[in-house]
């Protein structure tokens, strides 16, 4: 997995054929790109060498799926490595207790919804935010942050995580796809202090 997309998007002719290179001489198997915006995608649906993709996706980032671009990855058979289910951790903090304006304005609101749509299925929060990732057609598979042994354990009890019926999917899609990830991703971006 190539992990900066932009050095593939500015030298597209020469990493590609280096990848193919790797793979023809059985230095690797397969090849992709970790992304971080969909225009990333465009250099891996030009060409065929890259077989897997990682990329950032949640409840509130839908630009991949709305986009079309998860449809295009399945129909190529290219992997999907979902990262970024639970926002960076944003999905656990308390939104009571923010004190960024922009947290406050653009994710307090998101989150409280969220925390409505898990108590009418009655799951968790991981529960919800995976199984609604993890049940999108064209997604292979989920990369879940751990710090811990516990954590661990906990993931792979959520992988199972009951299906999100129907209609609740389908209200949760729209509610958050209007989530401004922009003004979100200003605070999440910061340095940690």
């Amino acid at each position: 997995m190539i992990h900066h997309a932009p050095h593939v998007n500015a030298n597209e002719k020469a990493v590609t054929e280096v990848m193919e290179k790797l793979i023809k001489e059985n230095y690797i198997s397969m090849g992709g790109i970790s992304i971080y915006t969909p225009e990333d995608l465009d250099v891996m649906l030009r060409n065929d060498v890259y077989q897997a993709t990682q990329i950032p996706m949640s409840l509130f980032d839908q630009k991949l799926i709305e986009l079309g671009y998860l449809d295009k990855m399945k129909e190529k058979n290219i992997l999907v490595f979902v990262r970024s289910v639970f926002l960076q951790g944003l999905f656990f903090m308390d939104p009571a207790k923010f004190t960024d304006p922009l947290l406050i304005e653009y994710a307090a609101p998101a989150l409280n919804k969220l925390r409505e749509f898990c108590e009418r299925c009655n799951m968790s929060i991981a529960e919800f935010a995976i199984s609604f990732i993890r049940d999108v057609p064209g997604v292979t598979s989920l990369v879940l942050g751990a710090d811990t042994e516990e954590q661990i354990i906990q993931n792979i009890g959520y992988i199972n995580a009951p299906v999100i019926p129907d209609e609740i999917r389908e209200e949760a899609a729209r509610v958050f796809r209007n989530v401004n990830m922009d003004k979100i991703m200003e605070v999440l971006r910061r340095p940690k202090k």
